[in-house]
């Protein structure tokens, strides 16, 4: 069994005479070859090396069908190093002055910010490049951060998903941190750097759902007398448990939230008010006598949620910045 035979069903994403670059299932692999007779593939989360076993697990071949093939050879001989180089793509130099942490990709030519691991020795493994609409990853991992310190002015430490956002808090000098996504890990990695803190999550309307699982596990460390969120189950449909909250209040919390997005819709489609009249966008379920408010996975419905929910916490030492509104 071979590198080759577990990949000869797929296109590689990206091929040159040093590597292959194959994207399978939401993850990316690269095939290079460090010496001669030698052949490995690095996966593009952690930058680890992975056997042909778990190659072979990971996008479901079945090895006992696998077809004879040779294996892959390259003119090109590579370190990680140097893979890491050429993925990254960027220069050396600081290219924008006002900035300390910016730097540009050789070849696209787009800015953007160097993330780091949350694991020893926190070294560079993602970037988060953007442009004047949108920001983005450009490689699959999501455990990952940057920070900008600023010993003068720290009281409030600001943090953010997105590139672009990020820019603005470094330009006036904030403590900030950039968080690649809201996963479990990196939470609980940043958390206890900043629980002592005044945190203000700075967003954009796309990033609700990141701002309401930071606010669901600062709840699940420090529970407040308001209302707070519990669990949050993240499928196509999405499920909040809110506790400190009475069933009466529960209900009219829910019905207002419908009647702000219904009121939204009819204005941004320019709608007949009977079009929305019986649709619910926030519905009551009840699971082992646990209530929870249920709407689908949309940007919007996850906005209206958090813009309503924050009028009806009570934050220390805490606040949320949307800053589309």
């Amino acid at each position: 069994m071979n590198y080759s035979e577990i990949l000869n069903d797929y296109l590689p994403a990206e091929k040159g005479d040093f590597m292959r670059r194959y994207e399978i299932n939401n993850s990316e692999y690269i095939i290079y070859s460090p010496e001669s007779g030698e052949i490995n593939c690095m996966e593009l989360s952690y930058f680890k090396n992975i056997s042909k076993l778990e190659l072979s697990e990971r996008i479901g071949i079945q090895i006992n069908q696998l077809k004879p093939h040779p294996e892959f050879s390259f003119l090109q001989k590579v370190s990680v190093n140097q893979i890491l180089t050429y993925l990254f793509d960027i220069e050396k130099n600081n290219v924008d002055l006002s900035s300390k942490l910016i730097r540009k990709r050789m070849v696209s030519g787009n800015m953007g910010y160097i993330l780091n691991n949350i694991f020893p020795p926190y070294s560079p493994i993602n970037f988060y490049q953007y442009s004047s609409l949108n920001s983005d990853l450009i490689l699959p991992n999501s455990n990952c951060f940057l920070e900008n310190k600023n010993e003068k002015n720290n009281e409030t430490v600001y943090i953010c998903f997105d590139a672009t956002s990020f820019k603005e808090l470094e330009e006036n000098m904030c403590h900030a941190f950039l968080l690649a996504s809201s996963s479990p890990l990196l939470l609980n990695f940043i958390f206890p750097k900043v629980k002592d803190k005044k945190v203000c999550l700075y967003i954009q309307k796309r990033d609700s759902l990141n701002a309401l699982k930071y606010l669901s596990f600062m709840f699940s460390i420090e529970e407040p007398k308001s209302p707070f969120l519990s669990h949050i189950l993240t499928e196509e449909e999405i499920f909040i448990e809110i506790k400190n909250i009475r069933p009466n209040s529960l209900v009219s919390f829910i019905a207002n939230l419908n009647k702000k997005i219904r009121l939204h819709l009819l204005e941004k489609y320019n709608c007949k008010e009977e079009d929305f009249t019986h649709e619910k966008f926030f519905s009551l379920r009840t699971i082992n006598s646990k209530n929870y408010v249920s709407f689908f996975n949309t940007e919007l419905s996850s906005f209206f949620f958090l813009q309503e929910f924050i009028k009806i916490a009570c934050f220390n030492n805490f606040q949320v910045k949307i800053k589309d509104l």
